[in-house]
């Protein structure tokens, strides 16, 4: 009960866009939830908040034999679950990109958006390259999910520009770097640094190290301290203020946090801001291979 009246509490402050597509076991709890409040409030379809969900091809199998129908059917299943008649923002997310059936796995979306099913085809966690066939099949991308961070900067080599340059948005996650930048760390001694996933404690090994990465909670801290704010305002808005970017997908579990998030629209880091945290940011390593390829295993990150 208390989750679902935390989307309430989302909504009458102004967040209203929920990403709840299904996790690596096919289901997300929060689609069931999230019916359940659409339900309890009672509303239509004009006013239902603006669902985010995904289709996730990581099989071999479905990758090697894609069918338009494979496609339509995990449309529909999302639909049925969340008890509504469209999804607004449907990403596709293929896991091996050697297998080039993604392409028309975003044409058979483009089918389902011109069928009223969905309203915008939309991506996550794919490269650049691969984003750069889908566009020049024909598929009109609205947004691209991506990791991005202080500490993972990939967005920057290519992704960003190539967004830019075809009306795509990034909606990008991660941005407190599984909670390692945070009021929490600062000051804390390595064994004490948590993050909800292995792979960031390894990416700030890489990228600068336990006292680069104090120096830089350090940095940010006196920017928050500076704007009144809260050291993870800082963190997210410097992703925020990111060419193309155009929001955050933020892993909020309840609405505890949601005075944070709206601080994002009081404030505005400033060039002495960005000096600041650049000065900092080129003391650690920079990246030096695209979105993903780190996580398919096809290159090493720096």
């Amino acid at each position: 009960k208390r989750v679902v009246d935390d989307f309430k509490r989302f909504t009458e402050r102004g967040i209203n866009t929920f990403d709840v597509g299904p996790s690596e076991s096919g289901y997300n709890i929060s689609e069931s939830l999230l019916r359940e409040y659409i339900q309890c409030e009672g509303w239509n379809l004009k006013e239902l908040p603006q669902i985010m969900s995904r289709i996730n091809f990581k099989e071999d199998l479905k990758m090697q034999h894609l069918a338009h129908d494979a496609v339509r059917r995990e449309v529909n299943q999302c639909k049925d679950r969340l008890g509504v008649d469209y999804v607004d923002v449907m990403h596709l997310e293929w896991a091996d990109l050697s297998q080039p059936g993604y392409v028309d796995a975003a044409l058979y979306m483009m089918d389902e958006k011109t069928s009223g099913r969905i309203r915008h085809v939309s991506t996550s966690n794919l490269n650049t390259e691969a984003m750069e066939r889908i566009v020049n099949a024909g598929v009109e991308i609205s947004s691209t999910q991506v990791t991005y961070s202080m500490l993972d900067r990939r967005p920057d080599l290519a992704l960003s520009d190539f967004c830019s340059a075809h009306g795509i948005v990034m909606t990008p996650y991660g941005v407190l770097a599984g909670g390692l930048l945070t009021s929490q760390s600062l000051n804390a001694p390595p064994h004490k640094l948590r993050s909800n996933k292995p792979s960031y404690a390894a990416l700030l090994r890489e990228v600068g190290g336990y006292d680069w990465f104090q120096f830089l909670l350090g940095t940010l801290n006196e920017i928050a301290q500076k704007h009144s704010v809260s050291m993870e305002a800082v963190a997210m808005k410097w992703v925020l203020q990111k060419p193309a970017v155009s929001s955050l997908v933020i892993g909020a579990r309840t609405a505890e946090h949601i005075d944070t998030y709206r601080s994002l629209g009081i404030f505005s880091l400033d060039t002495e801001d960005d000096t600041a945290i650049e000065d900092v940011l080129t003391q650690g390593k920079a990246p030096r291979s695209d979105c993903y390829n780190w996580e398919r295993g096809t290159s090493s990150m720096f």
